[in-house]
């Protein structure tokens, strides 16, 4: 019997060795998303529940003179997401699939058989970032693009997973109360999006999840 927990150990470490992982908090990279395998990778996304799924028409070119429809998901859990949270090697927040048959203005989103996943980490040292992460089943993710993480402040706190194509509202004075970090959640005195939306509303919107922020983009900005 006293051999019961070693054994327990060992077949746990065994797993691991194997790629048999599974994340305590689903979508929480265990490490760099550089060093993980497809499948181990492949295993995380499938720990995660993904909803509150939007699908929008993308321009295919700079002036939209044609679209292909795109799907963007929530990972369930994804709404407590601030600057401090997320941890060193990141949780994924919204997944995204290009269901047309043209890549992406924005984004650069490619067709099946390719995935997207927007990863939000803080490197040790901040700040606080957004990376995405494209994937085909089975191979290793690569990260495509980046931006600084931040706040849009027009709604309270979320309560309940959102991902969509969104810009940011107008602040409200309620959206910072019971907000964690002020400070950490701006970028050069006003939200990341505020200043993303005036350079490209002319396009179309970028990615957007419910936060603990309120609402916090993901960017296109800085791409």
């Amino acid at each position: 019997m006293r051999r019961a927990p070693a054994v327990i150990a060992m077949l746990a470490l065994l797993a691991m060795g194997c790629g048999l992982w599974e994340s305590p908090d689903p979508g929480t990279l265990p490490e760099s998303y550089s060093s993980m395998s497809g499948p181990q990778f492949d295993t995380l996304v499938g720990s995660v529940s993904w909803v509150d799924g939007y699908t929008r028409d993308r321009c295919t070119d700079s002036v939209c003179t044609a679209n292909v429809p795109v799907q963007i998901e929530a990972n369930a859990n994804s709404y407590t997401i601030d600057s401090l949270n997320p941890g060193v090697e990141g949780k994924l927040v919204a997944r995204v699939r290009n269901k047309g048959l043209d890549t992406t203005y924005m984004y650069h989103f490619k067709p099946a058989p390719y995935r997207y996943y927007f990863l939000v980490k803080r490197p040790v040292g901040g700040p606080t970032k957004w990376v995405l992460l494209e994937q085909v089943a089975g191979s290793a993710p690569d990260s495509v693009s980046s931006g600084p993480f931040t706040g849009c402040w027009d709604d309270p706190p979320a309560t309940t997973a959102a991902a969509d194509f969104r810009n940011c509202k107008a602040r409200i004075t309620s959206a910072f109360q019971g907000a964690k970090v002020t400070a950490l959640a701006t970028s050069e005195g006003a939200p990341l999006a505020l200043r993303s939306a005036r350079t490209l509303a002319a396009i179309e919107p970028g990615g957007w999840i419910g936060c603990a922020y309120g609402c916090c983009p993901l960017g296109y900005g800085t791409y």
